[in-house]
């Protein structure tokens, strides 16, 4: 049997379309192929009334039942209120002028929701076509799907699992925003495109396996998915958007494949569990507050590809202990280490040609600080602030008066002596 769902937006366009009855109240089961049902008194739909038609079948062939119910308010014509609305959210399907459903829907008195969708024959599913739909626990997407629309699937808290088949190609932007029941998610090979905010507070998502068709993560695509505890990322992604994962408290480790170039702005911002994470040797950037307050962080590798290390990019990260920076930075940016409590040491390359202010402030455990540039990189204010008693910072031989001289590094004179 199959549900057809279509919405009519004034009385004209109501009167211009097959004719039905107007069941305010309704109870409504079928048994062996016949429908019962027992309305009051039909009412006309007024013409300030949204409405939403459905027809339900029995058979392919049979007879249909055209039911209405108010999109909402008070309005006279459908005796608006508990006993007044026909209770068919299933029908409440925003953006959708027309569509097929197959499979069974739940009907009753007390409103509640269909809990089961099978579509066929579609190639795409549009915009906010299920959004707000709570008591969605699960959905087949038949192959013939090639396309997730925006909001598609926004807000269905109910929703516990779904199969994106080979077919799909792109998942538009906020498609499962909000789904807080999804724990687990696979994103198939034929994917190109994840749209931004797509898994956006998934609070209960804690696994994704992202094809190997992707080539982006959007910006805040798994934002506040705190219960994501592990995510493979293929070596087709290129970019990872800003805030991507921020607030992913359950992440502990993350690869990030040689084939990305450039971590967006707060990718990781507060990914409060995150022990470990591998940065490919193809990343360039690394982005303000990329790593921001990642606190259970102990080391970070940062491959010689990489050339600009963003202002507060691993600030507060307060259990690492171990810094290495690649040969290919040029610069530091402005806190980029502030308050890094826990590291003790670090080396900085030649390559380096500005540490920006507050670049290293903070970081209380910081006894040794050793510069390899023969001609003394730019110097911001208070790069060096509030480091360890004693803390000495060590710089080639033959500059080291260079260094003493030079501006903001003067500040620092009496603890700057030659690498030994």
């Amino acid at each position: 049997m199959a549900i057809f769902l279509k919405k009519f937006e004034t009385q004209a366009a109501y009167e211009a379309a097959e004719s039905g009855l107007i069941l305010p109240n309704v109870s409504l089961t079928v048994d062996n192929n016949t429908v019962h049902y027992n309305p009051s008194s039909p009412v006309p739909p007024t013409p300030t009334e949204t409405r939403v038609v459905a027809k339900y079948y029995v058979e392919s062939e049979g007879s249909a039942i055209t039911l209405f119910k108010s999109q909402g308010g008070s309005g006279s014509g459908s005796g608006s209120g508990s006993g007044g609305e026909v209770p068919f959210s299933a029908m409440e399907i925003d953006g959708v002028e027309e569509s097929e459903v197959v499979n069974e829907y739940t009907f009753d008195t007390t409103g509640e929701h269909t809990v089961k969708y099978t579509l066929t024959d579609q190639t795409s599913i549009g915009y906010y076509t299920f959004k707000y739909c709570g008591s969605l626990t699960s959905i087949d997407i038949p192959n013939s799907v090639t396309s997730i629309g925006e909001y598609a699937f926004s807000d269905c808290t109910g929703l516990i699992s779904i199969n994106i088949p080979n077919s799909v190609t792109s998942i538009g932007k906020y498609a499962f925003y909000a789904c807080n029941s999804l724990t687990s998610i696979v994103i198939p090979n034929s994917v190109t495109s994840i749209g931004i905010y797509a898994f956006e507070y998934c609070y209960g998502l804690t696994s994704c396996i992202i094809g190997s068709g992707v080539t982006s993560i959007g910006d805040n695509t798994f934002q506040d998915c705190t219960s994501l505890t592990s995510i493979v990322i293929p070596n087709s992604v290129t970019s990872i958007g800003e805030y991507a994962f921020q607030n992913c408290t359950s992440l502990t480790s993350i690869v990030i494949p040689n084939s990305v170039t450039s971590i967006g702005i707060y990718a990781f911002y507060t990914c409060t569990g995150l022990t470990s994470c591998i940065i490919g040797s193809g990343v360039t950037s690394i982005g303000d507050g990329a790593f921001n307050n990642c606190t259970s962080l102990t080391s970070i590798t940062i491959p010689n590809s990489v050339t600009t290390i963003g202002n507060s990019a691993f600030n507060n990260c307060s259990s690492l202990t171990s810094c290495t920076i690649g040969s290919g930075v040029t610069s530091i940016g402005n806190s980029a280490f502030d308050g890094c409590t826990s590291l003790t040491s670090i080396d900085i390359p030649n390559s380096v040609t500005s540490i920006d202010g507050y670049a290293f402030a903070s970081c209380s455990g910081l006894t040794s600080v050793t510069i390899n540039a023969t001609t003394p990189p730019t110097l911001g204010e208070y790069a060096f602030l509030n480091n360890a008693s004693g803390r000495k910072i060590y710089v080639p031989s033959a500059s080291v008066n260079a260094y003493k001289a030079a501006d903001k590094w003067s500040t620092y004179a009496s603890d700057i002596e030659p690498i030994s």
